[in-house]
């Protein structure tokens, strides 16, 4: 959510021009909200991607949780050294 309100206060260009707007933030039920789709998203994705870090048909990979941007960047300090 910090990273949106950072983009539309910055007028941040995402892709193509595109730019996220304040309609975007705005709580309501639809498909331009931001804000609703994480509120009734977020869980059912958590699970999602649990289930597959815990599945073992994919214990030959490697997750990496990466939850903050110090998180990123020790991970491609150490993806550039590998």
């Amino acid at each position: 959510m910090r990273r949106t309100v950072r983009r539309v206060v910055t007028r941040e260009e995402l892709w193509s021009g595109n730019r996220e707007n304040w309609r975007g933030l705005l709580f309501w039920r639809g498909e331009e909200s931001i804000l609703w789709w994480v509120w009734t998203s977020y869980d059912r994705v958590r699970k999602r991607y649990e289930a597959a870090m815990s599945d073992p048909q994919h214990a030959d990979l490697r997750f990496h949780r990466l939850r903050t941007p110090k998180d990123v960047e020790r991970f491609l300090a150490t993806a550039v050294r590998a």
